[in-house]
């Protein structure tokens, strides 16, 4: 976990695979949370913007700058991991029980199983609950993901110019203050930018104000695409606008939905030949949450875009000589 102090977001966290530790070429892939799934509120101005309990503590239905940040990483569960993990997952939330705050969410949360909650009558897909998996892809792709904790859904300095001599200076600390970076020297490749979601809006600002410095957008159902919605906005730029910019300069854009229909419109921006964008999930990469309870009741949802594998086919399918 790194402080920046040169303005908000004041918390990085920086996650580095051991498959990364002596490699001289560094990939950094930056992820900015969506208001909604990880944005918190501190105060931007002061020491105590740092020290807030709000990066590591739940309280009722906001997550913590922590708890989003393991939901993203960590895999879902087998049934064998879940029966192997339950007994000293229990040591633990027993361990942390006293503690202020929410206590750890049960087991079963993170299984590959789509639970659902009983709501007027009807059945209600528990969607966010099943893990991302971010971490296997990262040690696949060789990647350090930095993940800034906005505030609210301000991106501050992460979504201006010179993003990446920021990450190249988080880099170089670690490189210098730590063990973790092995080889003798190092270099950093231009910057891979991941959005999820409401975060489309402070990504594509990113690359906006990036362009030259940006090798790809990885943008899981972004919003801020054709148009700015109701109470989006106005301010931060528009998926549309930006692609094809980074597509003239060579870049890779990959845009990731839950499901491989009905989600066009949406997501894929105006103008640009979808040819020339990287589309998921495709056939190769798609799969269904075995459903718990009535199947006919809970929606379907691809298991496979919200995973390690979509961020290694994004790469993979993207590549030319790199």
């Amino acid at each position: 976990m790194l402080a920046a102090l040169r303005g908000h977001p004041f918390i990085w966290y920086a996650v580095i695979p051991d498959s990364v530790a002596a490699k001289q070429s560094i990939q950094p892939n930056v992820l900015l949370y969506p208001y909604d799934y990880g944005g918190i509120y501190y105060v931007a101005d002061r020491f105590e913007g740092i020290t807030t309990k709000n990066h590591d503590t739940s309280v009722g239905k906001i997550q913590c700058g922590g708890e989003t940040l393991f939901s993203f990483l960590t895999r879902p569960i087998s049934d064998d991991d879940y029966a192997n993990k339950l007994e000293q997952y229990l040591r633990l939330t027993e361990r942390y029980r006293k503690r202020p705050g929410r206590n750890p969410p049960a087991l079963h949360h993170f299984r590959e199983v789509l639970a659902y909650d009983v709501s007027n009558g009807s059945l209600e897909p528990s969607f966010w609950d099943v893990p991302f998996g971010f971490e296997q892809g990262l040690y696949d792709r060789q990647q350090i993901l930095f993940v800034p904790q906005l505030n609210g859904a301000d991106g501050g300095i992460a979504i201006k110019d010179g993003l990446k001599r920021l990450i190249i200076n988080a880099i170089f600390l670690i490189y210098s203050q730590s063990n973790i970076l092995t080889y003798d020297t190092i270099a950093v490749n231009n910057l891979i930018l991941t959005c999820y979601s409401e975060s489309g809006g402070n990504v594509f600002t990113a690359a906006s104000k990036n362009l030259d410095d940006v090798k790809a957008l990885i943008c899981f159902e972004p919003q801020y695409m054709n148009e700015h919605l109701k109470k989006e906005n106005k301010s931060l730029t528009l998926g549309k606008t930006v692609i094809p910019l980074l597509l003239k300069e060579g870049a890779k854009v990959a845009i990731i939905a839950r499901r491989k229909q009905g989600w066009q419109g949406k997501y894929l921006p105006e103008g640009v030949n979808k040819d020339h964008i990287i589309l998921l999930p495709d056939d190769a990469h798609y799969s269904v949450l075995r459903l718990s309870g009535p199947i006919q009741a809970v929606r379907p949802i691809c298991l496979a875009c919200i995973s390690a594998s979509i961020l290694a086919a994004a790469q993979a399918r993207g590549r030319s000589s790199d």
